[in-house]
């Protein structure tokens, strides 16, 4: 009788007590973070650079040669580019931490010269925010 329960123990043990054979060590746990959110900058990537590429073959489409974009700007009435560049910042520092959005941007522009390869990229500063011409 004895084993018996012993036996019905160790069975219950391992099916209900590591989650029906799903094991995540503290190791695990304390990546999640991390790995979220470069999930979650992946997506944000992919996004953005689908936007940017759709908008292009468009404009392609049509017969125009060049195309404006903005990769972290929306805003265009801004007073103080200084207060308004440290709130951004601060604010993509929040929701992806282990990138800046410089870095973000500039793996932007990198993406689309691989895909463009003979179009050339040109940056303006205006109304506190970076623009991208893209010419071809």
């Amino acid at each position: 009788m004895k084993l018996f329960i012993v036996i019905l123990l160790i069975n219950f043990a391992y099916l209900f007590g590591d989650k029906f054979g799903n094991r995540i060590h503290k190791k695990h746990l304390r990546g999640m973070h991390k790995e979220y959110h470069e999930v979650l900058l992946q997506q944000t990537f992919v996004t953005t650079f689908d936007n940017i590429y759709n908008q292009i073959i468009d404009h392609a489409k049509i017969g125009q040669n060049e195309y404006r974009f903005t990769i972290m700007c929306h805003d265009s009435t801004i007073t103080n580019c200084e207060i308004h560049n440290n709130e951004q910042q601060q604010r993509w520092s929040q929701n992806h931490p282990y990138i800046t959005n410089k870095q973000f941007a500039t793996n932007i522009i990198n993406a689309l010269h691989q895909t463009f390869p003979d179009s050339n990229i040109t940056q303006i500063y205006k109304n506190c925010c970076d623009y991208n011409i893209i010419e071809w």
